[in-house]
């Protein structure tokens, strides 16, 4: 599960030009999407769900939290701790929280310092 611009007709040419043909529609034709606020919203839902990726529940924040605890005190390296927790999330399917939730895991005052 990548990035998904909010206005993807402002992305990049080649990468709107790229979907398009994906598609099979002209580039023009995306130019208006977006306009209703949850078309976006909707879309990766239904798109997270063929995938079979699924949204982060408690059960998925507390196996996290877990994860990365047997990992602190291997690794010191804050920067290393957030990349095996995306990692994770990715091998279980599990659509990454946000930036900012994912650091605090990571930086959790409490932890045992290696």
């Amino acid at each position: 599960m990548g990035f998904v611009p909010d206005n993807v007709p402002a992305a990049p040419a080649a990468a709107v030009g790229r979907l398009a043909r994906q598609m099979g529609l002209a580039a023009g034709d995306l130019a208006g999407y977006g306009e209703r606020e949850q078309t976006r919203t909707d879309h990766l839902r239904q798109v997270a769900e063929d995938l079979g990726w699924k949204q982060p529940k408690a059960i998925e924040h507390k196996e996290l939290d877990e994860f990365l605890l047997a990992r602190v005190m291997e690794h010191d390296s804050p920067s290393l701790l957030f990349r095996l927790g995306c990692e994770y999330l990715r091998s279980a399917k599990v659509i990454r929280p946000g930036v900012v939730v994912l650091l605090e895991k990571v930086a959790t005052p409490g932890w045992p310092t290696c």
